[in-house]
């Protein structure tokens, strides 16, 4: 019963991170009314998939924060951490998921499982 717990906190996860920026960006969008951080949804999942993308943003980031001083109110910094959420997010995503196969757990049979021992409870 902890393992489906566990594994049910995991999926949990996993759903979470992936539509955390669609709440939590427009939020901020509309906190500080400029909707130019929307931007940072496509930073989030582009950008933060990994890959080469990251690393030449980051080599475009260094030389304006060089150049401009490293401020959380410009708009690069704000689509790095962005960024860099989305690339954290997708890393432990992809683990997870490597765990949960190398286990041979199927998602959809640990849902099936949670949903058979609520009816049963009832």
């Amino acid at each position: 019963m902890k393992a489906l717990f566990q594994e049910l906190g995991l999926l949990l996860f996993v759903i979470l991170s992936n539509w955390a920026p669609l709440i939590i960006i427009p939020l901020l969008a509309y906190q500080y009314a400029n909707w130019y951080l929307l931007f940072g949804i496509l930073f989030y999942y582009v950008v933060g998939a990994g890959g080469p993308l990251f690393t030449y943003f980051t080599i475009l980031c260094i030389p304006v924060w060089i150049m401009n001083g490293f401020s959380i109110h410009q708009y690069i910094t704000f689509y790095f951490f962005c960024a860099l959420c989305g690339l954290f997010f997708m890393h432990i995503i992809g683990e997870v998921l490597n765990q949960l196969n190398a286990v041979n757990v199927n998602v959809n049979g640990v849902i099936n499982g949670v949903r058979a021992h609520l009816v049963t409870k009832k």
